[in-house]
């Protein structure tokens, strides 16, 4: 049952993340024609690299940088062709999301290691904002550094203003919130004429969603299910990806094992509760979504009334959330632990399923 689970989970795993998210928007070609149709999200690191677009008359394409000259999703993220200026004679095609069209131009893109904001250096090109963390070991303690370069850079960009140098100064870490206020600053005091057309549509750094939830959970030392009852915590980080959630919580079972000590069998009544620390990827749908989480689960076993130990496991889990209005859902799901690590993995690697109330924030 175990391997079924496993295999079952690896299989929705591939189908959920090989689904697509089309969303009504438009492709303007290089010639300047408008397009309109639907555009596929997926997520900022996938979105600078390429563009799969289905027209109103039935074709579908995938586009690269400079097969077309932008994208936009109707009401929402507009990219548009650049060279990234990576080294003095280095470039990078690359969709990138126009932030702010003024009289100062402001663009984002996003790859795996890092977020990217980017000024421009010719009509074609732009540049990314320098700014790096790093952390350094000295006299046996970590310390963490940021630099600074960036303020240098955008004193630069904004030299005919000297009156925004303090806000520029304030800057401690480029990010879409303050820099777009920066860009905004800019063309207000050196453009009367023009509104500052601002693409970006601001978001909270995060939300939550809570979920009390009940199910039944089975150790591979127990012959039965038990019950188990807990909550889990959600929380919302878009500037990543707009489909995947931070997941946590608390959840409770009990249980008796009959256990041999000097030939006679015994029981013991063991109590564990489990904190999970995964991420869970919802698919985009309105009203039905499946889910699938990954993470690691860390378990604490009580055991005759006294604290035994505890151990990691790696888990894994798929479900689908129904809607019943804009702030709550209907969950179910199932999970097992695929494997421990340290104590009695008896003990910490099982299965469960379970259903709960998903309210949001």
């Amino acid at each position: 049952m175990k391997t079924a689970l496993i295999l079952l989970l690896v299989s929705i795993s591939a189908s959920i993340f090989a689904q697509s998210d089309y969303r009504s928007g438009y492709i303007i070609s290089l010639s300047g024609d408008t397009i309109h149709g639907l555009i596929d999200f997926r997520g900022n690191v996938r979105n600078s690299l390429q563009c799969k677009f289905k027209s109103d008359d039935g074709t579908n394409d995938v586009y690269h940088p400079f097969d077309i000259h932008s994208y936009r999703f109707t009401d929402g993220k507009y990219y548009i062709s650049k060279k990234v200026k990576q080294g003095k004679e280095e470039s990078a095609n690359v969709f990138v999301e126009y932030l702010v069209n003024g009289e100062k131009d402001l663009f984002y893109y996003r790859t795996d290691e890092a977020n990217h904001y980017l000024i421009s250096y010719d009509e074609t090109t732009v540049v990314p904002l320098p700014y790096r963390e790093s952390t350094s070991l000295k006299d046996g303690k970590y310390y963490g550094t940021k630099s600074t370069q960036h303020i240098g850079f955008l004193k630069s960009y904004f030299n005919d203003a000297p009156e925004l140098y303090r806000q520029i100064e304030s800057i401690q870490q480029p990010n879409a919130r303050n820099l777009t206020k920066l860009t905004k600053a800019y063309h207000d005091l050196k453009c009367d004429s023009s509104a500052c057309i601002i693409y970006a549509k601001t978001k909270n750094k995060f939300s939550m969603a809570i979920e009390p939830v009940f199910g039944y959970y089975k150790s591979k030392m127990f012959s039965d299910f038990n019950p188990q009852y807990g909550a889990h915590l959600f929380f919302w980080l878009p500037q990543y990806n707009e489909n995947v959630y931070a997941k946590t919580g608390f959840l409770y079972t009990s249980n008796t094992a009959l256990v041999e000590d000097l030939g006679e069998l015994g029981e013991i009544d063991y109590k564990i509760y489990t904190v999970p620390a995964a991420f869970e990827y919802q698919m985009p749908f309105k009203r039905i979504k499946p889910k699938l989480d990954l993470g690691i689960n860390a378990h604490f076993i009580n055991s005759q009334g006294r604290f035994e130990g505890a151990g990691l496991s790696l888990a894994a889990g798929a479900g689908v959330m129904i809607k019943v209005t804009s702030f709550m859902y209907l969950d179910a799901e199932v999970t097992s632990d695929i494997t421990g690590f340290a104590y009695e993995t008896d003990l910490i690697q099982g299965v469960g399923y379970r259903g709960g109330i998903y309210f949001k924030l």
